[in-house]
């Protein structure tokens, strides 16, 4: 398109207001993108933070009382102290061993995505330490992951609909 003699007006392509709306619309997606995971990061760390202060309340708060449980053969505490530990959050599976034998065991572990705390029973007697068994638990990570898998999806959604 000639406006004067000699002076041609530039043509783009692309009209510049469509050009601008693109840029706009991808840096605003990669900076959801990049905050989304951030806070997905965030949100796996703290619930396996959680799941590692759960185990680490089992050893410290559980471990003394099935400990003096399993010295005077008191059957009745010691279920109510498994059944107490399979009743927290998240997990699967609690198994007391003696001699190996397993005394009890409550739960399953459908998921290959866990972690294992394994503790011995001790239980110190004049002067000296008794084994006595030990406790193992399994805690599942699949509700952890559902979880992020479900926040992902709605931020997808949420973001997929601007």
């Amino acid at each position: 398109m000639i406006l004067r003699k000699g002076v041609t007006r530039l043509k783009f392509k692309k009209p510049l207001a469509r050009q601008l709306l693109f840029w706009i619309l991808l840096s605003s997606s990669l900076l959801t993108l990049l905050i989304t995971s951030l806070h997905l990061y965030i949100d796996y760390r703290t619930d396996i933070s959680a799941i590692d202060a759960r185990l680490l309340q089992i050893e410290k708060s559980y471990l003394p009382t099935i400990a003096n449980a399993l010295w005077t053969e008191d059957l009745a505490q010691l279920e109510v102290q498994i059944t107490g530990i399979k009743n927290l959050p998240e997990v699967a599976l609690v198994q007391l061993k003696q001699e190996q034998q397993q005394l009890f065991s409550q739960g399953d572990v459908l998921s290959e995505y866990s972690v294992e705390g394994r503790w011995p029973i001790n239980y110190d007697f004049d002067g000296g330490t008794e084994y006595l068994g030990e406790l193992y638990v399994v805690t599942d990570l699949m509700p952890v992951y559902q979880k992020l898998a479900e926040k992902a999806m709605l931020t997808l959604l949420t973001q997929g609909a601007k």
